[in-house]
């Protein structure tokens, strides 16, 4: 079964507080543990101060821990990434609304990996999304 995992960085408001980009990353494996066990692996070798966020997000944590995360990715003989990244300046007035921003950028890069045969239409796939 093909495995999905979703995450965005970047927030979904316009105001003048907002982030400036918004980005949505997909992650596709075919065996969702081989992914796991890769954040598992760089997680469990964190010193305890950089657990404190509960989370591995590249923003918390220095170069060291990313170049390993990046290491253990490539290992990983299957995974392909997709993402989408919107300068939120571009988006119309009228199309500014939340959820169908979020929305639509989904479905750009679902649509877009069944294009590339990452997926296929009928096929059974595991979606995980970040919190």
């Amino acid at each position: 079964m093909t495995c999905i995992f979703l995450d965005e960085s970047g927030d979904l408001g316009f105001s003048k507080h907002s982030t400036r980009w918004f980005v949505i990353t997909i992650a596709i494996v075919s065996d969702f543990r081989s992914l796991e066990r890769c954040v598992k692996k760089i997680w469990h070798s964190l010193p305890e101060k950089y657990k404190k966020h509960g989370e591995l997000h590249a923003n918390y944590h220095d170069d060291i821990t990313r170049k390993k995360m990046l290491k253990e990715l490539v290992r990983i003989g299957d995974l392909k990434i997709l993402y989408a990244v919107i300068n939120k300046m571009n988006v119309p007035i009228e199309k500014r609304n939340e959820e169908n921003l979020y929305t639509y950028t989904t479905r750009v890069l679902l649509d877009k990996a069944q294009s590339l045969g990452l997926i296929y239409s009928g096929e059974q796939v595991n979606l995980c999304a970040d919190k």
